[in-house]
């Protein structure tokens, strides 16, 4: 931060403050010093503050040649004053008398009243008011709040008002303090700030302008809090500077983006539904300029007249449009002419009527493809019904004749209409079907348990279906079956396609006389699968380089998995052996190429290669493909080396290995039975204690360098290794104390290197570890407190009630068997209940030590178990459900998991189902309106706000008695809820009055609901009745009294007493015989009142007595009444003036006089004859 400061000469200033709370000015004599009060000054920007002494005297320092204004108000005798003096060197000291003033509140509106300057307003400064007397030099500076608000107390007389900040264009009010009603309010007129918004329809949905078609509808700027004030454009508006670009100064504030939906039947070209864009948006005070796209959804308006062939119009006819492209269907409705007009979504649509029953033995029906575009947006399309084509589809299976059931087929248009999909064939394989006539191929492809049934595309019909009946058409389709399977490799030669084992890239060749060939490739696993003819017969031949070609003949009957195991050919591997003195060390040193872990393979001896009977250090070998370790070993001298070779199944392998000191390895092993008897891997037969097959031993050094060890007679093994640290792991199964228990060891051994006279050894015992196995598992061996669910299974049960009236608790004993192999374990026994009232629910276990019941407990028992038992049969379980105004009803009950754990993350599961009865009850949660308004023209959102005071999962049905619906009307609405348990909720119905409705229109509809156990509840009534608003100037106030040469607000209170909403309402304040009027739209609800602010301007005005006419204007819309003007008469004052200048010369020439008359009274002189004295 960089910043300059200037100093300036300064001098310290005393001054002195009295109070004196006479209203009247008296002798400074009699007035109080103020003890402790704030004195506080101001100048050029710049502001500080002192604190009078006990004698009310204070001192500052203020820069000289400053005009500083000083001013003081003591808080509990509500005293002020202020003073205004120019700082010097040799001031005398200031002495401030401080009498009663007026409290005086006030706010800074920005354009009009209750819009405050806030600081929640981007943009927002820290403001001062400026308060200024006619007669007192000094000026008051009050602090606004962040609200916008400020307060102070101030001297009685006039005042004008005024802010720091230029920017904001405070225009100056005055305000004369009496103590009365000292309330003012400054208007503030900053400039705008502008949103800049494009409007298009979005044919990409990606919100690029460049992608788009620029349209202009209609829109509103609609504030989302207090702050802020609406405004509409409309589609001819000034705001709108180019194509689909509006402009529109804004009010600082929060605000959304509003756009009706645009109404095809009005002759609105496309669609305003907002698509992408944010409506949303922030503007602050500074004259920002925020810029939004608004992407409406490309739609375009249609227009159809539906006859059928007769020409008839057909009403109310439900339409289907499909999209071509996506197959999307949408569903209009006709009108009572047989008129569609709406808006859809650009692209090719076909437009399909199913059926039309003209009530003359005739179905007709309609299918035509239409372009929705802008194009042809205004074009009238008019399509007429025909006779449809009735036929029924009779399918037989090829090769056995066996009639097919549940097909779904497809048929194509080939006049460019589409696809229909059938419905299902019934159990003779037939389905009966209608189409408009014309050309249609038919297919199929079903796939159901690994067969296919197939209808290759074919004609319907050789000359197309005709209007009509078309008899039976015979169908003969196809049956395939799957043939599939694994090609594997078998590496640890089990005979079984293992995970990993399976071989890539392999061709197979398929042959048969009664299909073409066909030829595939493995995947990346080794599989493979292809449908192929029923009963057909496959010659198999698999080639992958590497491996030999296996052959296989397979009869497809029925579907079929087939695992083919290739055999890997020989390839040749190599490798050097290198060390300083190899020719020395000769036949000693010892080759063995050993298969890594998981490849099981006979160990190889490699071939060394002699050069003049001397081994040169190369090798050779030829093995299967796969891993192998090359080990080189001189075990007289310690010298080892190791390393993997790579086998490739096409080109073999090499590595080079060098010879170097290693260490030796002594490793025993150790493991016990149950009884504590030590054995070692060699005894595996031991009685009573006999392993399951031979333990795994391995032995890795890194690197991929991992292989099974050959263990000696005792168990042991005493192997030479590379130094470093390897790893040591085994495991097997022992089958004792009739389980079959796992042992497993492992460690890492660091091997010493040995040296050329120095053999260094490391030894170690392994000892395995029994796997702790704590198994257990449970039974329900009796219930108390509820009703079996079903016969015989004691964990599915129905609470009862006790005598209290709330559910019972439900007593279990669980039986548990002990499956582990632990000689005692310890086991902690906790429940959680599923369900949204779960932690409503008490679940708790009975102590016998303790005779209590606890939400937890701790029992023991095992194989070695004091009883001589693996069964625990007195596990005592109590279960609480949760009152009766809490607990509810699932379908599937409530869940009780009963947890038995260990504490070494052991955890058994037993469930117990306990099932609260259901009861049903429905509740209005809000009394419906005696009357509701709607309109002629527009719809109705009646909302039924209720509450399922049942304790399960409900469905209501809603059954409407539309017997009074007047013609032509529309009462939508779902006739079915489904909700929650103690769930409250909306069931919403839509009443849409037509456009000619005659506005004499009553009548109730009745509906009745009923629960999804049958039972019924009162009737709702409602009343519906067509309505317009109903408006009425109730009161025209101000709050001061009107001042000509300044603009002045009047509030306006307006009520609607009718039973619908008026909308976009106008209050027009006219000034009689003048073209001077102002304007206010405002929303009014059905039955609210709503208070319109309105700024008239008399600037051109002077002190005359005017009237005003406050009128509800009814352009574009229709209200019940015709609301009556309101007429005021006011008088318009001057505006309050600074007159100090004609009030300070009147009281010095009544001084002079003064003074003039008491000179001519007291003076001397010669006594006239005859005075008495």
């Amino acid at each position: 931060i960089y910043a300059d400061y200037v100093f300036r000469q300064s001098t310290q200033v005393t001054g002195i403050i009295y109070y004196d709370t006479r209203v009247e000015p008296g002798e400074i004599d009699d007035a109080q010093p103020i003890e402790h009060v704030p004195v506080y000054f101001h100048w050029e920007g710049f502001s500080t503050s002192s604190f009078t002494n006990g004698q009310g005297i204070f001192t500052v320092v203020l820069p000289v040649g400053a005009v500083v204004d000083a001013t003081v108000h003591a808080g509990t005798m509500n005293v002020v004053n202020g003073t205004r003096f120019t700082v010097a060197e040799d001031m005398q000291n200031i002495t401030m008398v401080a009498r009663p003033g007026s409290e005086v509140s006030g706010a800074l509106n920005l354009n009009r009243l209750g819009n405050f300057y806030s600081s929640n307003l981007i943009g927002w400064e820290t403001a001062t008011v400026l308060a200024s007397h006619e007669s007192i030099d000094a000026v008051w500076h009050i602090e606004v709040a962040d609200d916008g608000m400020f307060s102070t107390v101030l001297p009685q007389g006039n005042w004008t008002f005024t802010t720091d900040l230029e920017w904001l264009n405070a225009t100056n009010s005055t305000l004369n303090v009496d103590g009365k009603n000292d309330t003012i309010n400054i208007i503030l007129k900053p400039g705008d700030s502008f949103i800049e918004i494009n409007f298009f329809l979005d044919h990409e949905g990606d919100n690029d302008l460049a992608n788009g078609t620029l349209v202009e509808y209609r829109f509103s700027i609609v504030p989302i809090n207090v702050v802020g004030q609406s405004v509409d454009v409309t589609v001819d508006g000034d705001e709108w500077t180019g194509a689909g670009h509006a402009r529109v100064p804004i009010e600082a504030g929060e605000y959304r983006i509003d756009v009706e939906i645009s109404d095809a039947r009005a002759g609105d070209l496309f669609g305003t539904r907002i698509m992408t864009g944010d409506p949303f948006f922030v503007v602050g005070l500074g004259g920002d300029v925020i810029e939004r796209s608004i992407g409406f959804d490309p739609e375009w308006r249609v227009d159809f007249t539906l006859t059928n062939e007769s020409g008839g119009a057909l009403a109310d006819q439900n339409v289907r449009f499909i999209n071509i492209e996506t197959g999307w269907i949408l569903s209009r409705l006709t009108d009572g002419n047989g008129s569609l007009v709406d808006h859809l979504p650009e692209g090719d649509w076909i437009v399909s009527i199913v059926d039309v029953d003209t009530g003359q033995a005739v179905m007709e029906g309609l299918r035509e493809r239409i372009t929705v575009s802008s194009a042809n947006a205004e074009t009238e399309h008019s399509f007429s019904t025909r006779e449809l084509a009735f036929f029924t589809i009779d399918l037989w299976n090829e090769g056995n004749a066996t009639l097919l059931d549940g097909m779904e087929l497809i048929l194509t248009s080939n006049e460019n209409l589409g696809n229909i999909t059938l419905d299902p064939t019934d159990n003779a394989g037939q389905v009966d079907s209608s189409v408009v006539s014309g050309s249609w191929n038919i297919e199929l492809n079903f796939t159901d348990d690994g067969n296919r049934w197939i209808i290759e595309t074919t004609l319907l019909a050789e000359d197309g279906v005709v209007s009509g009946p078309n008899g039976v058409i015979d169908i003969e389709l196809t049956q395939l079956v799957k043939m599939s399977g694994t090609i594997f490799w078998d590496l640890d030669d089990d005979d079984d396609a293992d995970v990993a084992e399976g071989v890539p890239d392999v061709s197979i060749h398929m042959t048969s006389e009664d299909a073409e060939n066909i030829t595939l490739v493995t995947d990346a696993s080794g599989q493979w699968n292809v449908f192929v003819p029923l009963n057909s017969t496959w010659h198999i031949t698999t080639n992958r380089t590497g491996f030999s070609e296996e052959n296989q003949s397979v009869a497809m009957n029925n579907p079929n998995s087939i695992e083919i195991e290739l055999s890997a050919g020989f390839v040749d591997i190599s490798g050097v052996v290198t060390h300083d003195d190899l020719t020395s060390l000769g036949d000693d040193v010892v080759l063995e190429l050993i298969p890594v872990e998981g490849m099981v393979r006979d160990r190889v001896t490699p071939v060394k290669t002699l050069v003049n009977g001397t081994w040169n250090g190369s090798w050779t070998a030829t093995v299967e493909p796969g891993n192998w370790i090359i080990r080189a070993t001189d075990e007289s001298l310690n010298l080892i080396a190791m390393a993997v070779v790579e086998a490739d199944i096409a080109t073999g392998g090499s590595v080079d290995i060098e010879l170097r000191h290693g260490g030796w390895l002594h490793l025993s092993t150790e493991w016990l039975d149950y009884n504590g008897t030590q054995h070692s891997l060699a005894e595996s037969n031991v009685m009573g204690a006999q392993m399951v097959e031979d333990p795994s031993f391995t032995l890795s050094t890194g690197a991929s360098v991992e292989w099974a060890a050959i263990l000696d007679a005792s168990g042991s093994i005493s192997i030479l290794m590379p130094s470093g640290t390897i790893e040591v792991s085994s495991e097997f199964e022992v089958n004792q104390m009739n389980r079959t228990m796992e042992y497993t060891a492992g460690k890492n051994i660091n091997v010493p290197a040995s040296g050329t006279d120095l053999t260094a050894s490391v030894t170690q015992e392994l000892k395995f570890s029994r796997i702790a196995n704590h198994e257990i598992d449970a039974s329900t061996i009796s219930m108390t407190g509820g009703n079996a669910t079903v016969s015989g299974d004691l964990s599915d049960v129905t609470v009862l009630f006790d005598e209290d009236g709330n559910y019972s608790s439900v007593d279990y004993t669980l039986s548990l068997d002990y499956l582990g192999d632990e000689p005692i374990s310890t086991f902690t026994v906790v429940a959680t209940v599923g369900g949204t009232d779960g932690s409503d629910w008490a679940v708790t276990f009975f102590n016998p030590d303790s005779q209590t019941w606890d939400d937890e407990f701790t029992f023991q028992f095992g194989l070695l178990d004091t009883n001589n038992s693996t069964t625990y049969d007195d596990l005592r379980v109590r279960v609480t459900p949760a009152n009766l105004s809490t607990a509810h009803s699932f379908e599937a009950g409530h869940n009780v998991r009963i947890l038995i754990q260990t504490a070494d993350a052991y955890s058994f599961e037993h469930s117990l189902t306990v099932r609260i009865p259901q009861f049903h009850s429905f509740e209005l949660t809000e009394e419906m309106v005696d009357i509701y308004g709607i309109r002629p023209g527009e719809s109705l959102n009646i909302g039924i706000n209720f509450l399922n005071a049942g304790n399960g999962d409900e469905r209501f049905e809603f059954e409407f008695d539309d017997t009074q619906l007047p013609e032509y009307w529309e009462r939508t609405g779902a006739t079915s809820h489904t909700i929650g348990a103690f769930v409250a909720t909306t069931h919403t119905l839509t009443f849409m009055a037509p456009a000619n409705a005659t506005g004499e229109e009553d009548f109730t509809i009745t509906v009745n609901v009923t629960d999804k156990s049958g039972g019924t509840y009162q009737p709702l009534a409602i009343h519906v009745r067509t309505s317009l608003p109903v408006l009425t100037i109730i009161e025209v106030t101000t709050s001061t009294e009107p001042t000509f040469g300044n603009t002045h607000t009047f509030m306006v209170k307006v009520e609607n007493s009718g039973l619908v909403d008026a909308k976009n309402v106008v209050i027009n304040a006219t000034v009689q015989g003048t073209d001077v009027h102002a304007t206010q739209t405002l929303d009014i609800l059905a039955g609210a009142e709503v208070i319109y602010f309105i700024d008239v301007n008399f600037t051109t005005f002077g002190p005359e007595q005017i009237w005003i006419d406050f009128t509800i204007e009814d352009e574009d819309q229709e209200f019940a009444n015709d609301p009556a003007v309101k007429s005021k008469r006011y008088t318009l004052k001057s505006p309050a003036i600074d007159d100090s200048t004609a009030t300070n010369v009147i009281m010095y020439g009544l001084a002079i006089m003064l003074i003039i008359a008491a000179i001519y009274l007291t003076r001397g002189g010669t006594r006239r004859p005859g005075a008495p004295f």
